[in-house]
């Protein structure tokens, strides 16, 4: 899948792109662990961001227990503000090395993100 990039805000206090969701590709971000994932849904209907745990990730088995992808339910007008572990969340290879990647569940057409 060819996923849309989101850049990453160097200087957090200057104002950031922000990038459309792109519910047909999906989007990905270079994730340094600290930077901050920013989800804003001005419009009336929930949607559902969801989170690739990659297959390849060190830690896609904790105590024993494989980790599931991580679904966020945005609701209609809220915005939601994330940080994900490196170790976690980043693809480990291929094309999309140390990036976040993320599909949508529902409509999209105003969803904005960014990553401060």
């Amino acid at each position: 899948m060819a996923f849309t990039a989101i850049n990453v805000a160097v200087d957090t206090s200057a104002a950031h792109t922000e990038v459309a969701a792109d519910a047909a590709n999906g989007n990905k971000f270079l994730n340094d662990g600290v930077g901050r994932l920013v989800i804003r849904n001005p419009d009336a209907a929930a949607i559902t961001c969801t989170i690739a745990i990659p297959a390849d990730a060190d830690t896609a088995v904790a105590d024993g227990n494989a980790i599931a992808d991580y679904a966020i339910v945005t609701s209609a007008t809220l915005y939601v503000s994330l940080a994900l572990k490196k170790e976690i969340y980043n693809v480990c290879s291929g094309t999309d090395a140390g990036a976040v990647t993320m599909t949508w569940t529902g409509t999209v057409t105003n969803v904005k993100l960014s990553v401060i």
